[in-house]
C-alpha cells in the first residue's frame, strides 16, 4: 500500500539563545584617607567616580561579579601661605572595591556573559581634613547567553495545511563577535590663550562618535576620543593657575570575522578602560587612553518556522527556542540647552574651567512604534570666580545641577508589551557666560534605542518521513521507516531509542554499513524526544 510522497526543508541558523539577564542598584560607601604627602583638604572642587569590572564569571545558576571604583577628587588645601597657588589644588585617589551575586536559573559555565557596571550618582562628605566618605550609586547589568546551531524545518510538501502549525519568527542569525583591549596614544598642545603647564592635576576621557564599517569578511571601528586634563599654570602667568586643556582623538581598528557582508548588523561597544598623562613639555601634554573595543555583527532574517506537524506520516523533534525576536533600532540627536544659575551663596563667574554632563538616570518606556525615553542629566561645572587678585584663596569653584530630558524614538513595529534597550551619550558640550550669574550649557546626546519581543517557541528541529501503514514483515508495534539522504543506522537507532543489533535482527540484516535511500526498515513505533 503506498502513501503521498512527503519532502520537506531546513535550514540551518545560529541564534543567540537568551538564558536570562539581571540589573541591580547599589551605593557602594567608603572612606579615604589622605598619605602623609598630602597637605589638609580645606574644600572639595570636584569629585569622579571610574568603575570597572575585574572578574566576572557565570557558575551555576548564577553570575558572580567583582570590581573596583576608583574615585578622583579634587580640592584645595588648608595652607599656610596662600600666595603659592601653584600647591593649593590637589588630587586624591582612592580605591573602593565592590563584588555581587546574580541569579540567573539555567546559567552555566561556558556560555556568553555581558557584564557591565555604570556610575548612577556620587556624593561625598569631609569627616575632617584628613578623611572623606565617598558614596556611589553603580547600576550593575548582567546578561547570559548562549550560541546554538540550530536546525529549523521552515516547509513541509505532501501533507495537507490543516495539519501544519507554522510561526513567523524575526532572528538575528549571530555570523560572529570579536574584542580588542586598543591602547590610543596621543599628544595635546595646550592653547596660546592658556599658559604653559607645571603639573597635571587630573586626566579625563570619553568615547565619542563610533562608527562600524562592514566589508567582505571584516570590519572596521572608528571614532573619536575626547581627551582633557585640568592642569596648573608654571607661574608665568597673572592670576588664578588652574587651567584647563582639551583635545579629540581619532582611533581605528580592522577585525577580521569570517562570513561578514556589507548590509549586515553590526553592534559595537567601545568602552575608557583607563586614562593616563604626563607632560612633554610646558605646551604638550601626552595622553594613554586604553580601550576596550567590542563588536557583535549578525544578519536579520524573518523566517518561517514549524512549530507542529499533526500527521502520522512523519516524526518530528521538537526544541525551546528563545530569543530576542528583533523589532528595530534607531539612533537620534538632540541638543539640550540649559542655564545653569550660581547660587547667591557662591562667587559670581568669572570664566568657566571646565563642564561637563554625565547621565544618572533613563527611563525607556515602550509604546506604539516607538520609545518614549525620560531621564536625568548631572551638569557639572567648575569655574574661576570673579574676585579681586588678592583673594586667591579660594578662586575655583563648583556647582551642579540636575536637568530633566525627555524625547521620542521611532522604532516601527514597536507595541506597549516589547522590551527595550536604551542608551545615551553624551557627545560634546559647549558653554558660554551669559554674566555673572548664569552660565549656559548646550548638551549634544546621542541617544539610541532597540526593541526586541522575548520569542519562547517549542519549535520543529527535525523530522523523518515514516511510512504509516504497518504490514508484513514487520511486526506489531513496528513502523515502516523509509531511509533519508545522510542517514545511517546508528542514526536511526539513537532516533528510536533502539539498537542498531536490534534493526540488524528485525530487517533480516548483516552489513550495518548498508543502507539505501528510500530503503524501507522495520523500526520501533516511538516518538522521538526533545532535548534536555
Amino acid at each position: 500500500m503506498g502513501h503521498k510522497k512527503t519532502k520537506f526543508k531546513e535550514k540551518q541558523i545560529q541564534v543567540e539563545f537568551v538564558v536570562g539577564e539581571d540589573e541591580v542598584k547599589e551605593v557602594i560607601t567608603s572612606r579615604i584617607e589622605l598619605p602623609e604627602v598630602k597637605p589638609d583638604m580645606d574644600k572639595v572642587l570636584d569629585m569622579e567616580a571610574i568603575p570597572s569590572v575585574t572578574e566576572a564569571s557565570i557558575v551555576e545558576d548564577g553570575v558572580e561579579i567583582r570590581g573596583e571604583i576608583k574615585s578622583e577628587v579634587v580640592y584645595v588645601c588648608d595652607q599656610i601661605d596662600p600666595y603659592e597657588p601653584q600647591q593649593w589644588v590637589h588630587l586624591l585617589e582612592g580605591e573602593q572595591e565592590f563584588s555581587l551575586f546574580l541569579d540567573i536559573t539555567g546559567a552555566r559555565p561556558g556560555m556568553n556573559l555581558i557584564a557591565e557596571v555604570d556610575v548612577l550618582h556620587t556624593s561625598f562628605s569631609i569627616i575632617d581634613a584628613r578623611t572623606m566618605e565617598v558614596s556611589v550609586t553603580v547600576r550593575e547589568f548582567v546578561k547570559v547567553t548562549e550560541y546554538r546551531q540550530l536546525t529549523v524545518i521552515t516547509d513541509i510538501k505532501g501533507i495537507s495545511y490543516e495539519q501544519i502549525e507554522e510561526e513567523s519568527l524575526r532572528i538575528e542569525d549571530v555570523i560572529g563577535e570579536k574584542s580588542h583591549r586598543q591602547l590610543v596614544e596621543a599628544q595635546i598642545k595646550i592653547s596660546q590663550d592658556n599658559p604653559p603647564a607645571e603639573r597635571i592635576i587630573r586626566a579625563l576621557s570619553r568615547v565619542m562618535d563610533v562608527n562600524i564599517d562592514l566589508a567582505e569578511d571584516q570590519l572596521t571601528v572608528s571614532g573619536t576620543v575626547e581627551a582633557s586634563a585640568v592642569y596648573i599654570s608654571d607661574g608665568s602667568s597673572v592670576g588664578v593657575p588652574l587651567h584647563f586643556a582639551s583635545g579629540k582623538i581619532n582611533f581605528e581598528k580592522v577585525m577580521n570575522i569570517p562570513g561578514v557582508k556589507p548590509g549586515m548588523s553590526a553592534m559595537p561597544s567601545v568602552r575608557v578602560v583607563n586614562v593616563s598623562s604626563h607632560l612633554v613639555d610646558l605646551r604638550t601634554i601626552e595622553f594613554n587612553i586604553v580601550l576596550d573595543v567590542f563588536v557583535k555583527v549578525a544578519e536579520p532574517k524573518e523566517i518561517m518556522v514549524l512549530v507542529d506537524v499533526k500527521s502520522d506520516e512523519v516524526d518530528i523533534k521538537k526544541d525551546l527556542l528563545q530569543v530576542e525576536e528583533i523589532i528595530g533600532q534607531k539612533t537620534v540627536k538632540e541638543v539640550l540647552a540649559q542655564s545653569v544659575e550660581i547660587p547667591q551663596e557662591k562667587p559670581p563667574v568669572d570664566r568657566v574651567l571646565e563642564a561637563r554632563a554625565s547621565v544618572i538616570e533613563i527611563t525607556p518606556t515602550v509604546e506604539e512604534n516607538g520609545v518614549f525615553m525620560v531621564g536625568q542629566l548631572e551638569v557639572r561645572v567648575l569655574y574661576i570666580a570673579a574676585v579681586p587678585s588678592e583673594e586667591l584663596d579660594q578662586p575655583v569653584q563648583f556647582v551642579a545641577r540636575t536637568v530633566q530630558f525627555e524625547n521620542f524614538i521611532p522604532v516601527s513595529g514597536a507595541e506597549p508589551n516589547f522590551i527595550s534597550h536604551t542608551s545615551v551619550v553624551v557627545q560634546s558640550l559647549d558653554t558660554r557666560v551669559i554674566n555673572d550669574r548664569t552660565v549656559e550649557v548646550n548638551v549634544n546626546l546621542e541617544e539610541y534605542a532597540r526593541v526586541t519581543n522575548l520569542r519562547q517557541l517549542e519549535i520543529i528541529v527535525d523530522m523523518v518521513v515514516i511510512a504509516p501503514v504497518i504490514r508484513e514483515p514487520c511486526p506489531p508495534a513496528y513502523i515502516i521507516y523509509v531511509v533519508q539522504p545522510g542517514d545511517t543506522l546508528f542514526r536511526i537507532a539513537r532516533r528510536f531509542q533502539t539498537t542498531v543489533e536490534a534493526l540488524l535482527q528485525v530487517n533480516e540484516m548483516e552489513d550495518p554499513d548498508r543502507i539505501d535511500v528510500g530503503q524501507k526498515l522495520c523500526v520501533p513505533k516511538k516518538i522521538i524526544k526533545p532535548k534536555g
